[in-house]
């Protein structure tokens, strides 16, 4: 029954995204559905418990938390706006499956997700992986700011720092919600903690030797990163949207005054207003990833062009 709801829910909108009214309809119908089937099934089609996480980021820690111990469902799509992403229905019966979720609080997708399922999946525990983060203001005032929760910045994992909250808070939950892989959740815990803990390191000896006092970004994604290690970011975007010629004019004054040499893309951003600036500042363009699944490797990317032989 449930296979041919989720197949005609997912032919009729031909893989579009549903309207937020119309996916929290389907998400309580759906998770009601979901759960009374599931109740009447003698066995569980799998051991594995399923954990559901709001970004690829987040799937690399449980991953290197616990190997291939869960399985773990990412509900922001590679490539995806997460200030314009809404789930499909095949998304949400998956998320109903879970034991967990852990989201980051503030992107502009899990405020409506959330209010959606929270009443109708009692049995799936939230946890906001920012909630021992010091929360910083938003960098600047998107168009649709109503969806930044109140402009708060949502980009607390890309800080080594702001993201050894995150992991503390995915092994304390895990321990409780599966005492019985404790122990090889305390080993995974060690592993990832040094894997941080050397990237912190390293990024704090990058900095200061390399004497970096600012970077520029086409979208400020840096804003934690920059407060944790002692650097300013600047922003090509104006409130979210592509600069006026005079606002660009405007930001390669201040690149210059800056003395930046290195201008940071997200890869789903269009790179032609960086490559505008950087040419007149004599800047590199870096393509970073932060939405991507390997964590280390997108902060060693920024560490390897804040080192002393880039700057």
């Amino acid at each position: 029954m449930i296979t041919n709801i989720s197949l005609t829910l997912l032919n009729k909108r031909e893989n579009m995204y549903l309207k937020p009214v119309q996916y929290l309809s389907v998400a309580i119908i759906a998770l009601t559905i979901f759960g009374g089937c599931s109740q009447q099934k003698t066995q569980p089609q799998s051991l594995q418990k399923t954990i559901a996480v709001s970004i690829l980021p987040q799937k690399y820690f449980i991953d290197q938390l616990s190997g291939n111990h869960y399985n773990t469902i990412v509900m922001l799509p590679p490539g995806a706006n997460h200030e314009t992403f809404e789930p499909t229905a095949v998304q949400l019966i998956e998320l109903s499956k879970a034991s967990v979720y852990f989201y980051l609080g503030h992107l502009a997708f899990e405020q409506t997700l959330l209010q959606g399922i929270r009443e109708s999946n009692t049995q799936l525990e939230f946890i906001d992986c920012s909630a021992n983060v010091e929360l910083l203001q938003g960098a600047c005032n998107h168009e649709h700011g109503e969806e930044h929760n109140h402009g708060i910045d949502p980009h607390t994992w890309i800080s080594p720092t702001t993201v050894k909250e995150m992991v503390n808070q995915m092994v304390a939950t895990l321990s409780k919600i599966d005492p019985d892989f404790s122990d090889s959740l305390k080993i995974g815990y060690e592993k990832v903690s040094k894997q941080i803990d050397s990237m912190d390191r390293v990024l704090r000896d990058a900095i200061s030797k390399s004497g970096t006092k600012g970077v520029m970004l086409f979208h400020p994604i840096l804003s934690y990163m920059a407060r944790d290690y002692g650097f300013k970011q600047y922003a090509i975007e104006e409130e979210g949207k592509e600069p006026s010629p005079q606002q660009l004019k405007s930001v390669i004054e201040k690149a210059r005054e800056a003395k930046i040499n290195i201008i940071f893309v997200q890869q789903e951003f269009d790179v032609e207003r960086a490559k505008i600036v950087a040419k007149e500042i004599g800047a590199e363009v870096v393509i970073l990833d932060p939405l991507g699944y390997r964590w280390d490797q997108n902060i060693t990317n920024i560490i390897n062009h804040l080192s002393p032989k880039k700057q």
